[in-house]
C-alpha cells in the first residue's frame, strides 16, 4: 500500500497559535527578508506592524532578521524592533530584544524607556534609566514624563530639579502631569515656576482650567493667549460644553480655523453629554474623516436617553463591532429599563471584557439585584480596582454597608473613587461619625479628597450637628486642596447653620456664594427662618 505523504503542519494553523500570534494583515510579509531586500523596506515594514498590532508578522521579521548576515546586527533595525514591542504592551520581550544588542546607542536607551512608560512600569523605566552610560534631555525629559503622567507629582518635581539642564519640554512635561493628577492650585503653582513657555504650556493650563470647571478662567487665558492652537481651540469647545452652552461650544467650534478627529470627536460628545444625539449624529455626518470612536460617541449619545431603536441601528451599521460599541449598546437597553435586552447583548458578544463586567456589577447593583451582581463578580477571571469598586457600591447603595466596609477593607489596592463611595455609603446610611473618621484616615493616607468627598463629610456634618467642623471644611476645600467650592456644599452648611439657628452666617454664606442661587439654596434659606 502507497505511503500517504504527511501533510506540512503550518504553526499558524493552530488555533492556539492564532489566538497568540494573531493573523497576519500584510501579505507582503510573509516572503522571506532576502539579501535584495533594503534595510529601509525592512524598517517599514516594522513599523506597520508596530502600528497595525501584527503581532504574527511582526515576530516572523524578528525571527528572520535575527538569521540573516546582513541585517542581524544592524543597530536601527534592533532599535525599531524594541519599539515595536514596546506599542504592543510586550515589554518583556522588548526587554530580551533590547539586552541582545550589542553596542546601544542613545535611542536604544529611550525607546525602552518609553516602552516602560507606556505599559505604565515606573520602576522599569527607572531602571533602564540609572543603566544609562550618558543621560540627554531626551532621557531626562522621559522620566519627568513617567513620574507626572503616572501621579507621582513629587519625584517628578525632584528629576526636574536634578536636571543639569532645561527645555520647555521638561517643564510642560510636569505641568501636564500635575494638570492630569493635581489640584488647580498645584497646576498654577508649576505655570508660575516656569522659567519659559510656550503655545503648549497655555493650552495645558487652559485644558486644566477646563477640565476643572474654571470656565472664567479658561475664557481669561484664552484671550489672553497671542498664539493659539488646535488644543486651546478644542479645550475651549469642551468647557462649554461642560457647563451646558452648547452654542458657545458650537461657535468656538465653528471659528476654529483648523479641526482634527480630536475637535471634531469633543464636539459631538459635548452634544452627546447634554443629550442631543441628533445634533451629534448630524456632526458625525459632516466630519471629513469618520472613526470609530466618534461613532461610538454619537451611538452612546442614543444610550444616554435610553433609544434602543436608533442605537442599534447605528450599532448595526458599523463595519467592526468594537467592544466599546457593544457596551454602549447594553447601555442603552439599561437605561431605557430593558435588563433583558442588556443581558442579550452580553450574551450575543464573543467574548466579555473587563468592562462588560464592570458594567452589569454596576446595572445589577444599581437596580437593588446585589446577589446577581455579587455572582457576576465572583467569576470574573480578573478583578481590577474598578470592579472591586463597583461591587463596593452595589453593596452600600442598598444598604449593606458592613458588608461594604468588609469589601472595602480588604481591598490591597485603593483608589479615590473607592474611597468617595464608601464615605458616601456611610454618610447616606446612619453611619455619620464613621464617615467623618474614615476621611480623616483617607487624607492621612495620601489621597487628596475632591468635590465629592467633601460633599459626604459635610453631610455627615450636617446630620451630626458638628457646626464648626462643617465651616472648618467648607474653609479647608479652597484654602487647603485648590478646590472649587460648589452649591451642594453651600447647601450642606446653611441648613446646618439653619439647624441651630445661625441666621447671620446663613446670610453671610447666601452673600458669598459661587453662582445663583436655585430652588434648593431657597428652600434652604426660607426654611431656616421658621
Amino acid at each position: 500500500m502507497a505511503c500517504q505523504e504527511k501533510e506540512s503542519f503550518d504553526p499558524r494553523e493552530s488555533k492556539t497559535a492564532r489566538a497568540w500570534l494573531g493573523e497576519p494583515q500584510w501579505p507582503v510579509l510573509q516572503r522571506s527578508i532576502s539579501a535584495n531586500k533594503s534595510r529601509d523596506e525592512i524598517a517599514a515594514a516594522i513599523r506597520h506592524c508596530g502600528d497595525s498590532n501584527d503581532v504574527f508578522a511582526g515576530r516572523k521579521i524578528h525571527a528572520q532578521i535575527h538569521l540573516s548576515r546582513q541585517h542581524r546586527e544592524d543597530l536601527f533595525l534592533a532599535n525599531l524592533l524594541v519599539q515595536m514591542y514596546g506599542r504592543w504592551g510586550d515589554t518583556r520581550t522588548a526587554l530580551e530584544t533590547f539586552r541582545a544588542i550589542p553596542d546601544k546607542n542613545l535611542f536604544s536607551y529611550t525607546i525602552m524607556m518609553t516602552a516602560y512608560l507606556d505599559s505604565t512600569d515606573i520602576a522599569g523605566c527607572k531602571r533602564i534609566f540609572d543603566g544609562m552610560p550618558l543621560h540627554d534631555l531626551v532621557s531626562w525629559n522621559a522620566m519627568v514624563t513617567a513620574y507626572a503622567q503616572n501621579g507621582y507629582i513629587l519625584e517628578s518635581r525632584q528629576m526636574l530639579f536634578f536636571m543639569p539642564e532645561w527645555d520647555v519640554s521638561s517643564w510642560n512635561s510636569l505641568l501636564s502631569g500635575t494638570a492630569q493628577n493635581g489640584n488647580i492650585r498645584e497646576v498654577q503653582e508649576v505655570y508660575g515656576m516656569m522659567p519659559y513657555r510656550d503655545v503648549v504650556t497655555e493650552s495645558t493650563l487652559l485644558a486644566a482650567y477646563a477640565h476643572k470647571g474654571y470656565l472664567e478662567l479658561a475664557e481669561e487665558l484664552f484671550e489672553s493667549m497671542t498664539v493659539r492652537n488646535m488644543v486651546s481651540y478644542t479645550s475651549m469647545v469642551a468647557a462649554y460644553g461642560k457647563s451646558g452652552m452648547i452654542q458657545r461650544a458650537k461657535s468656538m467650534f465653528d471659528v476654529m480655523p483648523e479641526r482634527n478627529l480630536v475637535s471634531w470627536t469633543v464636539m459631538i460628545c459635548v452634544f452627546a453629554e447634554n443629550g442631543l444625539p441628533e445634533q451629534a449624529k448630524r456632526t458625525y455626518d459632516l466630519m471629513p474623516c469618520q472613526d470609530c470612536v466618534a461613532l461610538v460617541a454619537v451611538l452612546d449619545s442614543y444610550a444616554q436617553i435610553g433609544d434602543t431603536v436608533r442605537a442599534k441601528e447605528l450599532f448595526d451599521s458599523m463595519p467592526k463591532k468594537s467592544l466599546i460599541a457593544s457596551n454602549a449598546l447594553m447601555k442603552a437597553h439599561a437605561l431605557a429599563g430593558d435588563l433583558d435586552g442588556a443581558k442579550s447583548c452580553l450574551e450575543q458578544m464573543p467574548e466579555w471584557s473587563e468592562s462588560s463586567f464592570n458594567f452589569f456589577i454596576e446595572l445589577y447593583g444599581r437596580h437593588g439585584f446585589v446577589l446577581e451582581a455579587k455572582s457576576m463578580f465572583d467569576i470574573m477571571p480578573l478583578k481590577s480596582v474598578i470592579s472591586w469598586t463597583n461591587m463596593t457600591v452595589a453593596f452600600a447603595s442598598n444598604g449593606r454597608v458592613e458588608t461594604a466596609f468588609k469589601l472595602f477593607d480588604g481591598m490591597f489596592e485603593k483608589n479615590k473613587v473607592i474611597w468617595n463611595t464608601i464615605l458616601h455609603g456611610f454618610a447616606l446610611n446612619n453611619h455619620r461619625t464613621e464617615s467623618l473618621e474614615l476621611f480623616v484616615k483617607m487624607v492621612i493616607e495620601g489621597f487628596d479628597p475632591d468635590e465629592i468627598s467633601f460633599n459626604s463629610v459635610l453631610s455627615a456634618c450636617n446630620h451630626t450637628g458638628n457646626t464648626k467642623l462643617g465651616l472648618d471644611y467648607l474653609i479647608s476645600m479652597e484654602v487647603d486642596f485648590g478646590l472649587k467650592v460648589m452649591l451642594e456644599h453651600f447647601h450642606c452648611v446653611m441648613d446646618l447653620l439653619g439647624r441651630v439657628g445661625r441666621l447671620d452666617e446663613i446670610e453671610q454664606l447666601f452673600n458669598c456664594m459661587p453662582s445663583a442661587p436655585n430652588s434648593i439654596t431657597w428652600t434652604i434659606f426660607l426654611a431656616s427662618y421658621h
